[in-house]
């Protein structure tokens, strides 16, 4: 390229570019093409992917644990009794009576906790719905937390690299 001049220089630059414009729209987008998950990720040979398989045989996206935590609306306040059992009912309705997801109360009673699934389908949808239901327990202050709440995080974080618009400058 000894003999490219500055005119020349500009020439094959513009020459790019202009290739680059015509050939842009007509790349694949990134989520066209790409699996999710650990089967994706793994030779099918690998000891973790028969251990995997054997122990979600339909292969299905699983559901996340999701921490749901009341506090005392005031500042240093303990969590009634009564708040408690309001606690239960709500969780009750989110899991369909599982025992295993009945709030636990912490041992200075400042905070109730509960561990709930979530997702995988329309993750966010049902973080709003549990944080809404949640949310009626009175005088108390709801928190999320845990794998549901950093995977919806990461969907919305990496949504829209691929080239696709944000339907909301609030989440992007």
């Amino acid at each position: 390229m000894r003999g490219l001049n500055r005119p020349g220089a500009l020439v094959m630059l513009l020459l790019c570019l202009a290739l680059a414009g015509i050939a842009g729209p007509c790349t694949v987008r990134l989520g066209e093409v790409t699996e999710t998950g650990q089967a994706a990720q793994l030779p099918a040979d690998a000891e973790s992917a028969a251990v995997a398989a054997l122990l979600n045989p339909s292969g299905a996206d699983e559901a996340l644990p999701l921490a749901v935590v009341w506090t005392s609306s005031k500042a240093g306040g303990r969590l009634t009794s009564t708040q408690h059992s309001a606690a239960r009912r709500i969780v009750a309705g989110i899991t369909g009576s599982r025992p295993d997801a009945e709030p636990a109360m912490s041992r200075d009673g400042m905070a109730l906790t509960a561990v709930v699934t979530a997702g995988p389908d329309d993750l966010p949808g049902r973080l709003s719905d549990i944080r809404k239901a949640a949310d009626a327990v009175p005088g108390t202050d709801v928190h999320l937390a845990g794998p549901a709440t950093a995977q919806a995080d990461l969907d919305t974080a990496f949504a829209h690299t691929d080239g696709t618009p944000c339907p909301s400058p609030a989440y992007c």
